[in-house]
């Protein structure tokens, strides 16, 4: 039985226990590797915390599954959900971690949240002063997360991005917009 034919079997009969079984099976190796993957892209040692992050995720999707199910009608949105609760888990997890601010900050932070005091000013000169002169790929980049408020990892997920190559982009952008708002003598 395929993912896609045990999520259309729990929609029709959700306490199918072997559609559980085969859902939670087929899911669970591209989970554990996403999770492995932010942790490892961030130099963290991930043990065992892997396996637990998708295995609470896994477990919770199953125990929601009453309330979440007619917003996940296909494989890719159990998928993005999934993705999103493992993310919330290693928030979670590695919070008071001092060596794990910069997954965190991959992993939450918003714009609006950045500026603590007139994101929208800042959001206007992010617009103006500095996205505009960004090359395009960037500029797309960084656009969507200043109007969309997503977190960087959100806009990786929505991309279908590779942690590594993403964060690898999403860096060189924020490098070139310094750059920029050094020239600009924009205090941020």
């Amino acid at each position: 039985m395929t993912a896609e034919e045990a999520l259309a079997l729990l929609h029709r009969d959700p306490g199918h226990e072997e559609a559980w079984d085969n859902f939670y099976r087929q899911m669970y190796r591209p989970l554990l590797t996403y999770v492995r993957s932010l942790v490892l892209n961030f130099s963290l040692a991930p043990g065992d915390d892997a396996h637990d992050v998708v295995h609470d995720a896994l477990t919770a999707f199953w125990q929601r599954w009453a309330e979440i199910r007619k917003g996940i009608t296909t494989i890719a949105a159990a998928g993005a959900y999934l993705r999103k609760s493992c993310r919330n888990l290693l928030v979670d997890q590695y919070r008071h971690r001092k060596d794990s601010l910069p997954l965190l900050d991959f992993l939450t932070l918003q714009f609006s949240s950045a500026f603590a005091n007139q994101p929208e000013l800042y959001r206007g000169i992010f617009l103006r002063e500095i996205i505009a002169r960004l090359p395009s790929e960037c500029g797309s980049l960084l656009r969507t997360y200043v109007q969309e408020d997503l977190s960087p990892a959100e806009i990786a997920d929505r991309e279908g991005a590779s942690v590594s190559a993403f964060y690898a982009r999403w860096y060189r952008c924020l490098q070139k917009a310094k750059s920029i708002a050094d020239e600009q003598n924009i205090k941020l």
